[in-house]
């Protein structure tokens, strides 16, 4: 096994290159959002925890995906009960916790939304091995009282929808959302119209409908799941997008080997199944992948 060394300077030294391509890839992606969608994403980015790593070592510093808050943290309690061993968690959008890697943030263990932002961390040699973990759905919501009277995508060009919420185009939720409206048909119409509204994540997203603020939304069904005011109207099939896979990487520098392999126990998998997720399927990338080189 390779000696990864400090890469805190080496993350730091590639960060510039990784934010051009994200404002490259965010500029082609995006229609023109609203001022009010633009101040949500910056305000949600600036409030992002900045990770660090705590005096005495003996913490395990754990990023995760927004949409694994609650069932991480579960999993990183149950993990502190059984090991005696401190963990710290901290959720945000798939894109931003990468981009806190790669700047230096002294992480353990990163889940991932998408292998996308594992495969850009690994190809800049900040992974020491990764494997999928979780695979979840994707569903149309609504307020709880459901106004637009909204029953599947067919219904989102109506002149009664005004706003579809989705996670940013750069968010892996917000991709797959796109992905499925495309599927179905409808991303056109919504185009023109100009109804798709962006967070900077899928909570962000959940948020809009669960305020009323759009008629309706695209995220997870584990999302959906743990919300009180929306409703799920329309769910899906796996084939409209592509395949939803959560990996986690155990990160080069890393103190979280035990809680790395803690994912894949039998407690650990019951928690995740208790908040609605499934286990990755076949159709997901190796059992696991392992850096031997530079």
């Amino acid at each position: 096994m390779l000696n990864p060394g400090n890469t805190a300077p080496a993350r730091k030294s590639r960060a510039f290159a990784f934010n051009l391509a994200l404002i490259v890839l965010c500029i082609a992606a995006c229609s023109t959002p609203s001022d009010e969608t633009r101040h949500e994403t910056t305000k949600a980015s600036a409030e992002l925890p900045i990770v660090q790593r705590d005096s005495d070592g003996s913490t395990i510093t754990v990023l995760a995906a927004a949409s694994t808050t609650e069932a991480m943290r579960a999993v990183c309690d149950l993990f502190k009960e059984i090991h005696q061993t401190p963990v710290r968690l901290s959720t945000g959008s798939s894109n931003a916790l990468a981009q806190q890697i790669l700047s230096g943030a002294p992480a353990d263990v990163f889940v991932s939304a998408n292998p996308k932002w594992v495969d850009v961390l690994n190809e800049e040699g900040d992974v020491l091995r990764s494997k999928p973990l979780l695979s979840n759905r994707l569903v149309l919501i609504t307020p709880r009282d459901n106004p637009a009277k909204i029953q599947g995508p067919e219904c989102l060009p109506r002149n009664e929808v005004q706003r579809v919420a989705l996670a940013g185009p750069n968010v892996p939720a917000g991709r797959y959302a796109e992905e499925a409206l495309r599927s179905v048909g409808q991303w056109p119409a919504l185009e023109r119209g100009r109804k798709v509204v962006r967070g900077s994540n899928v909570r962000i997203a959940l948020a809009y409908v669960e305020r009323q603020e759009a008629e309706a939304g695209v995220v997870y069904e584990t999302d959906a799941r743990n919300a009180d005011n929306v409703l799920p109207v329309f769910r899906f099939d796996a084939s409209d997008h592509e395949p939803i896979v959560y990996p986690v990487a155990l990160l080069n520098g890393s103190r979280g080997e035990a809680f790395y392999r803690f994912l894949d126990t039998d407690a650990a998998r019951a928690v995740f199944l208790d908040h609605g997720f499934s286990e990755a399927s076949a159709s997901s990338p190796p059992a696991e992948t392992v850096r031997t080189g530079p």
